[in-house]
């Protein structure tokens, strides 16, 4: 029973599910974070992806790209799916960092939709390299999407 107890323990610490603060379930990034490190094109994982369109949560086209492009002055183009209700936008916006108490990073888009949206995403390593990560849906539901920084930022042609 002990031995069910902890496997089941482990399990919800690994999908991120806990408090808001810094605690064995928080998977933030425990670490600042700066302009540099974060500038470039993070794309949406593709077993992200999937498991939305398995559980009909979303349906993209077929050529839908799921990408956000951050440049190093500030802007960004924004390129995947949004909640509430599910859809896709490919849209320019704005996006800084925000440091928060807990030692903390966020990324905070604002992107230009009929006034703005804002977004904001957190950074993790618990599953390997640096990902932007956001939650879908209820966050107790442990559901998230991660993106992984795939390239350099993407400069508009003039």
């Amino acid at each position: 029973m002990k031995c069910l107890l902890l496997l089941f323990g482990t399990s919800i610490l690994l999908m991120g599910c806990g408090p808001a603060g810094p605690g064995p379930g928080d998977i933030r990034l425990n670490r600042r974070m700066a302009a540099p490190q974060v500038t470039g094109v993070w794309t949406l994982r593709k077993d992200c992806l999937a498991r939305l369109v398995s559980e009909k949560a979303y349906e993209p086209s077929p050529d839908a790209i799921h990408q956000i492009d951050l440049r190093p002055d500030g802007t960004c183009r924004f390129r995947s799916v949004l909640q509430y209700p599910a859809r896709y936008m490919d849209r320019p916006g704005t996006w800084k960092l925000t440091q928060g108490a807990e030692n903390t990073t966020s990324l905070d888009l604002s992107i230009e939709e009929k006034g703005h949206y804002a977004l904001r995403l957190d950074f993790t390593e618990l599953f390997g390299p640096i990902e932007l990560f956001e939650y879908w849906g209820d966050p107790d539901a442990c559901e998230i999407l991660r993106y992984e920084k795939t390239g350099q930022p993407i400069v508009p042609a003039d």
